[in-house]
């Protein structure tokens, strides 16, 4: 994926924290998704990156997926950080965050819809 604009990655974390908020997510799952921005961040920081890069990303989901079939990640921790990493992702190529399906939510349907 391409990135839409071209947003200085030091912007990125700011910006993503502002479209986490509209979207609706609580404080708590904001910070919980803005720690691991902040690792995809760092990492761009450290080898010297002021834009956004892929290739960094794609290093850092290697390491997941290692960690996960070596054993050392459990599978519910290993889908949420790739879950997160998709989403940071899809953000710095859209510009938005698209809701993302939860089993947990349920159907976010009007009242109406079931007879109430």
């Amino acid at each position: 994926m391409q990135a839409k604009r071209k947003i200085p990655i030091e912007r990125l974390l700011e910006s993503y924290e502002v479209a986490l908020t509209q979207t609706g997510y609580s404080t708590t799952t904001k910070l919980l998704l803005v720690k691991r921005t902040e690792l995809m961040i760092r990492r761009h920081l450290n080898v010297g990156l002021a834009y956004f890069d892929q290739t960094i990303i794609n290093r850092y989901m290697g390491e997941i997926d290692d960690k996960h079939f070596k054993g050392n990640m459990q599978k519910k921790h290993y889908e949420r950080t790739k879950l997160e990493i998709d989403r940071f992702v899809s953000y710095v190529c859209t510009g938005r965050i698209d809701s993302l399906s939860s089993t947990l939510r349920g159907a976010r349907l009007p009242s109406a819809t079931f007879g109430g």
